[in-house]
């Protein structure tokens, strides 16, 4: 489990690194991170990744606030 949290925090240091997509740029991309990091926040808490990264965190909940994702959110 320790070997695959650290391959999950060597990915965000790599993300960090690099420019995050416009707030208005949606693509297949985009949504795979933003699904990528909601899933962490969901399943991982533990991780506590938004204090170490905390602009992609900001970035997430600003696309999260999107209406594309507001209406296809799961229930529960």
């Amino acid at each position: 489990m320790e070997r695959k949290q650290q391959a999950i925090l060597r990915t965000l240091e790599v993300i960090a690194r690099h420019p995050l997509p416009g707030n208005e740029i949606i693509n297949i991309g985009t949504l795979n991170l933003a699904c990528a990091l909601a899933y962490l926040h969901f399943r991982h808490p533990e991780l506590q990744w938004e204090h170490t990264y905390p602009e992609l965190d900001k970035w997430l909940a600003h696309v999260l606030k999107r209406p594309s994702f507001q209406q296809t959110q799961p229930e529960g």
